[in-house]
């Protein structure tokens, strides 16, 4: 009862999702303008590191999950706390933030079909220029397509879970963290599961399979943004690690 209490709390002060449309907004990161800073070659790089604890997740859709961590960014790291202009150094502007997604279906240890469990979003820490307000809509949008390409796997990190009654539901296994780094600006994030996490298995190699798909969405825009020569191809490395449970990194 104290955890559906704390369940209950936290559905007041969640994100609503379906105000929202039901395609993430990957078309529209193209459209913004040139931030005003230019990068210089030497520091240039994107970088995105995901995985580590495996978390036995269902009832959630991609979408869903998309807008979770999309807007959960957006609530966390506000305009007024992201403002400070680049010239005055980095804005930790998003440190400490929680936000939290109720009624999250798990099994719990009889074997039962339950949902009284929530998935918890952090930024654990953060280093973004208040002025390059375009970069950091990109991060976030990259953010959450890491996080919905987890839940939208169709390896073997997805599949169906039987529970005692006979019913099925199609689980997914969510690793705990996504950090991006772009340039001179990082986001880095923890998504936390608090129902039972005793089945399945987490997959690197499935995970990156995915992921490597919703950075690839983004990946012409931070290009852009950039303000660097494109005409010869990337024009800075782009590379995606994936941790395990044990923190092994490839």
């Amino acid at each position: 009862m104290k955890l559906l209490s704390l369940v209950l709390a936290a559905a007041s002060c969640s994100v609503s999702l379906h105000a929202h449309p039901t395609t993430n907004d990957a078309q529209n990161a193209s459209t913004s303008p040139l931030v005003e800073r230019a990068w210089r070659p030497q520091d240039a790089k994107l970088k995105l590191r995901m995985g580590e604890a495996k978390q036995h997740v269902g009832s959630i859709s991609g979408e869903d999950m998309y807008w979770f961590v999309r807007n959960s960014l957006t609530e966390l790291c506000t305009p007024e706390k992201c403002t400070k202009p680049a010239s005055l150094g980095d804005e930790h502007c998003c440190n400490g933030g929680i936000n939290m997604f109720p009624f999250i279906q798990y099994k719990n240890k009889g074997g039962h079909s339950a949902n009284n469990a929530y998935l918890k979003l952090e930024v654990v820490s953060s280093s973004i220029f208040g002025n390059d307000a375009d970069i950091k809509n990109l991060m976030f949008m990259t953010i959450a397509e890491t996080y919905k390409r987890e839940v939208v796997n169709q390896g073997a990190n997805c599949y169906a879970q039987t529970f005692t009654d006979g019913k099925s539901a199609r689980f997914c296994n969510v690793g705990q963290k996504v950090d991006l780094a772009i340039a001179y600006q990082n986001l880095e994030t923890r998504l936390t599961f608090n129902g039972n996490t005793e089945f399945g298995t987490a997959d690197c190699a499935d995970w990156k399979e995915e992921a490597w798909t919703g950075l690839n969405l983004y990946k012409p825009s931070f290009f852009e943004k950039s303000g660097l020569d494109t005409s010869r191809g990337d024009p800075f490395p782009v590379t995606l690690e994936c941790c395990d449970a044990k923190k092994k990194c490839s």
